[in-house]
């Protein structure tokens, strides 16, 4: 037995120069020296591992880009599909790749107020364009190639389609293959929480100090493409929150949440009701993941709003950077007293494992309302809340808009025309009842005397 020292080299010159076979004649490997092409029947081991079965994969795709055009005689309108530079097509199906050469279709044209859509795929039985104005098939082998929003003939050939999205699924592309836009894709979204990140919020007094205001979360599972660990994380074992939108420092670092009394617009939230959005990054080594916050855009007075969160205040984002890398964790409601150096309250602990940032209630602008039920529009004192003002419209006329203007002075001062029901004349014609000093002078002797004196209004 000799060694090789040298490469090999065979030398094919005639098509299928070389055939091998089974002792029946079946062809099991020919090589083909026109198109450097080699086809191999039956299966294709590499260590035991049936690498045409894994072929399935890809199986309902295109090996190329294709080319897709939509166009408009004015009467008719077609999709052409090719491949690059008018070349043909290899279909993958599960019994092989077929060849597939340039080739059009019809499409139903809506009109220029109703488009219509146009799922156009390949069957595998005829190996032909075919075209459903419903949906893809749901059943069976086929390849899906667009997806085709139309108005009618003649819009088309002069503004084009309203839209034209491919769908097929590509094996290879110029630099990067279609699994890794699977995987590009994927990253766009937001990562998925699936089990544990149980949150726990600690409030525990100091006395005279401000109270202790710790967050803690248990270890738990979340996806980025594959699932990724978050390990314990706490704020009384020195973890740190990273305080995302700081007015002064963006991402200062608290290990207590004591110490967070201002806004994101950096006015103070002592003595108030607001809620703190906290979140958490997703990365592959657990010392990599953190907890960060959301400060709120404003505070309240009432427990109620800030339930409710009337203004819009609470910021439910995660910016842009972290998309496909963190899950929200809590939205917590907490009050804040001067007293005993800052006495903490938890009001609700709003569990948000699982939401879509800037999706849930809360995340974005909301209308602003000019028009109030009279049965829901109050006015309270910004100290104590319990003392309020609220207006009652009911015996306005039907149909009628009456106008209250206040005065440019700190008591309304005007004249009184004596009689028995003493009223005050307002704009439109709008009557209040005044409330009237205790002892009139005896200087008004009729109806038509006119007296000056300072009053305050009767609102009940």
């Amino acid at each position: 037995m000799t060694t090789q020292t040298t490469p090999l080299e065979i030398r094919l010159t005639d098509p299928y120069a070389l055939k091998v076979s089974t002792a029946g004649g079946t062809p099991v490997l020919e090589v083909d020296t026109l198109t450097l092409s080699t086809k191999l029947s039956g299966r294709l081991l590499l260590n035991g591992i049936d690498i045409g079965a894994r072929q399935q994969f890809f199986q309902g795709n295109i090996l190329e880009t294709p080319d897709l055009t939509v166009s408009s005689d004015g009467t008719t309108i077609s999709l052409a599909v090719a491949g690059e530079a008018g070349c043909a097509l290899t279909l993958i199906f599960a019994d092989g790749h077929y060849v597939f050469a340039p080739a059009s279709i019809d499409l139903t044209a809506g009109t220029d107020t109703v488009p219509q859509i146009n799922y156009v795929y390949i069957d595998y039985t005829t190996k032909l364009l075919t075209v459903s104005t419903t949906t893809f098939p749901h059943t069976g082998q086929y390849i899906p190639v667009a997806k085709v929003i139309v108005q009618s003939a003649v819009q088309v050939a002069a503004q084009g389609a309203l839209m034209v999205t491919s769908h097929a699924e590509l094996i290879t592309l110029a630099g990067r293959g279609h699994l890794s836009h699977i995987n590009e894709w994927i990253h766009q979204n937001h990562s998925a929480w699936h089990s544990g990140v149980a949150q726990t919020l600690t409030i525990t007094p100091q006395g005279a100090a401000p109270d202790n205001v710790d967050f803690a979360t248990t270890a738990g599972i979340a996806f980025q493409i594959h699932s990724e660990t978050l390990p314990v994380l706490d704020t009384a074992a020195g973890e740190h929150v990273h305080v995302v939108n700081d007015f002064t420092t963006p991402y200062t670092e608290v290990t207590d949440l004591n110490a967070l009394l201002t806004d994101s617009a950096n006015v103070a939230m002592n003595g108030r009701y607001f809620n703190l959005v906290i979140w958490a990054s997703v990365s592959e080594d657990e010392d990599d993941c953190h907890l960060f916050l959301n400060l709120p855009s404003g505070s309240y007075v009432k427990q109620s709003d800030a339930l409710a969160d009337v203004s819009g205040y609470t910021n439910f984002s995660i910016p842009d950077a972290y998309r496909g890398a963190a899950i929200l964790i809590s939205r917590l409601t907490l009050r804040h007293r001067a007293a005993a150096g800052g006495t903490w309250t938890s009001i609700r602990e709003t569990d948000l494992r699982g939401s879509i940032p800037n999706v849930i209630a809360g995340g974005g602008t909301q209308a602003i309302t000019t028009e109030f039920a009279d049965s829901t529009f109050r006015l309270f004192d910004e100290t104590d809340p319990t003392k309020m003002l609220a207006f009652q419209l009911a015996g306005i006329t039907a149909a009628t808009l009456r106008t209250l203007t206040v005065q440019d002075a700190g008591l309304l001062r005007k004249y009184f025309i004596a009689g028995t029901s003493p009223l005050l004349a307002l704009s439109n014609s709008a009557l209040v009842t005044c409330l009237m000093p205790s002892a009139l002078p005896s200087v008004i002797a009729s109806e038509n005397s006119e007296y000056s004196f300072d009053f305050s209004l009767s609102v009940s």
